[in-house]
This record gives C-alpha cells, sequence and structure tokens, in this order.
C-alpha cells in the first residue's frame, strides 16, 4: 500500500509539473508575440515624414508624457503624416494596431481623420460626409484594430474647411504580431432569409425576393414619386460596449438608377457616416466604426435618397448586413 507521504509528494510533484505548464505555455505566449513598431513620441518625430502646409507637432495634453498633435489651418487644407519606413507584415500572423486617440472635430461636412496601413483606413474618427461635431470628450480612448498582412506604411491623415477644426492627438502606438487572437464577436444584423423583423421600414420598403445577393431575398425601397428619403431602420440599439475592431458590412445595389444624384446613406446615431452614389450600381461595402466603440446604444438607418421630381423610380436594395468586432 502506498504510503500518506508518498501521496502527498506524488501530488506536490503533480501540482508543481502542473504550475510549471502553465508558466511556460504563459512564456512560449509572450515570446511569440512581437513588436513591430512602437512610438509614444517622446523622441521626436524621426519615425516619421509628413506632408501639407503646417507642420505635425508632439506636446501635450497627452496619455502619458507628450502625444503626436495634428497642424490647424485658416482654410482648407489636408494633413498627412506617415512612417518613414514601411512595416512588412506579410509573413506574420494577428497583428493589431493599437493607440491612445483625443480628437476634437468642427460640425462640417469634409473635415475629417483616419489612420491607415498600406492606404487601408483602419480607422477613422469622422468622415468626410458627417456634418455634426464629434469629439472624445476630452479625454484620450484606446483603439485597437486588427490589421491586414500586407507590407505598408502607417499614415494618419486630418481635413479641415475653412475656419474649421480637426483636432487629433495621438500617443503610445504599438504594432504587435502574434497576438491571441480573441474570440471573434460577430453579430449578423440580417440576411433577410429570415424575414425583416429586425427593421422598422416605411411604406416604401418591402421584404422583397429574389433581389439580393445570388438571386437572395432582401429588402428593397421604390418611389413612384416624390418620396425621399425612403427609411429602414434596424431595432433595437446595438451595444458595442467594451469592444473594438468593429466594422459593418452590407451589399446594396441601385438597380436602374439612372441619374449619379441618387444615393444609398448609412446612418449610425443620426451621423450619415456614408453616401454612396448611384454612378456606382452595386457594392459590397465594409465600413469601419470606430467613433461609436464603447458605446451602449447605437442607432442604425439606411436611407434611399432619390431626388423629387426627377421622374424616377428607382428602387434601393440592401442585403446582408453584418456586424462584426475584434474584440
Amino acid at each position: 500500500m502506498r504510503s500518506k507521504v508518498s501521496v502527498v509528494v506524488l501530488a506536490t510533484f503533480m501540482a508543481s509539473c502542473t504550475a510549471t505548464n502553465q508558466m511556460n505555455a504563459f512564456l512560449d505566449a509572450e515570446t511569440a508575440k512581437l513588436v513591430v513598431f512602437s512610438d509614444d513620441f517622446e523622441s521626436g518625430l524621426g519615425k516619421w515624414t509628413q506632408s501639407g502646409s503646417a507642420a505635425w507637432t508632439t506636446g501635450t495634453p497627452a496619455a502619458n508624457g507628450v502625444a503626436l498633435i495634428s497642424p490647424t489651418s485658416a482654410s482648407a487644407n489636408t494633413f498627412t503624416i506617415s512612417t518613414v519606413n514601411n512595416i512588412d507584415l506579410t509573413s506574420k500572423s494577428n497583428c493589431r494596431l493599437q493607440y491612445d486617440v483625443r480628437y476634437s472635430f468642427s460640425g462640417t461636412a469634409g473635415v475629417f481623420g483616419q489612420i491607415l496601413f498600406a492606404g487601408n483606413v483602419v480607422g477613422e474618427f469622422k468622415n468626410t460626409s458627417t456634418a455634426a461635431a464629434l469629439n472624445s470628450a476630452g479625454v484620450f480612448v484606446t483603439r485597437t484594430t486588427p490589421l491586414p498582412a500586407v507590407s505598408g506604411k502607417i499614415a494618419i491623415v486630418t481635413a479641415v474647411a475653412t475656419s474649421t477644426t480637426a483636432d487629433v492627438r495621438i500617443d503610445n502606438i504599438t504594432l504587435g504580431c502574434g497576438n491571441v487572437q480573441s474570440s471573434p464577436y460577430t453579430l449578423t444584423l440580417d440576411n433577410f432569409e429570415g424575414g425583416a423583423g429586425n427593421w422598422t421600414l416605411n411604406s416604401n420598403w418591402a421584404l422583397t425576393a429574389a433581389v439580393g445577393v445570388g438571386g437572395s431575398n432582401a429588402i428593397k425601397a421604390t418611389n413612384g414619386f416624390a418620396n425621399s428619403p425612403m427609411i429602414a431602420t434596424y431595432q433595437p440599439n446595438i451595444n458595442l460596449q467594451g469592444r473594438a475592431g468593429c466594422t459593418l458590412k452590407y451589399y446594396y445595389s441601385q438597380v436602374g438608377s439612372s441619374q449619379g444624384i441618387n444615393s444609398i446613406d448609412l446612418y449610425v446615431n443620426g451621423l450619415n457616416i456614408r453616401k454612396d452614389f448611384a454612378s456606382v450600381a452595386s457594392l459590397n461595402v465594409s465600413q469601419f466604426l470606430t467613433i461609436f466603440e464603447t458605446n451602449s446604444t447605437n442607432s442604425l438607418y439606411f436611407a434611399c435618397n432619390i431626388p423629387a421630381n426627377n421622374g424616377q423610380t428607382a428602387p434601393c436594395t440592401i442585403d446582408n448586413v453584418i456586424l462584426s468586432c475584434q474584440q
């Protein structure tokens, strides 16, 4: 019979092995992480090159120390700052860009702020079509977004119209790879195969067969005369609290819209964040929702805009509305 002492020793040994294995697994995971690029701007802007009529600077307030500060201008201008060198992610996986940002934008269409990687918009604080003022309530907020496995530069772009402002401050940029992939949070808002019960549709919209992607169901709005805009609202409000890296995808078509002024507009929280004109008859859209991350109640609706008295009965179609967040 095994003695009590030997049982205790064996249990202690097994517990020790378990702890060791857990520690090794943790160290392996940490070792697999690779910081590819970082800058807290404490040493100036030596890693960056910029364009525009005014200079990006560093200063306070910052998340800590000093931050990158966008230029200001009394006239319409676009200002860009980008990394001097390309950052090659082609042989890496699970790469993420994280940064702290504080922003305040004038309430004018054309004023915008974006962060890009390899020419892809990976963060947006205000887009060109949004006419309302937007700000982060005077505080720095942390943003995290996945990056494609390509080679390119990080770029930050702000634009101002005449007598407007776009105050963007960025701090603590880190681009890391080999991150543990978090469980995806994907809310499929609708592919309309089960009906349109998640939507409030005005009288012009209806669930319609064979007009969506691949001949599937979709919602479709048609005006018989001047009756615009036509609104389709998702219900209920969308909770993005605690989420990051959120993207809204959907398919639209404007069948028979011969006039380029016709449009399908996306509104989130009452802000017109995207406008697609009939000059592009159909498109699979992928729209970042960076400015609405962490909000607990977000409204979403589509507006089909057919100008009055243009003699058209052109329909708008929406299908495959999908909201995904990285965390």
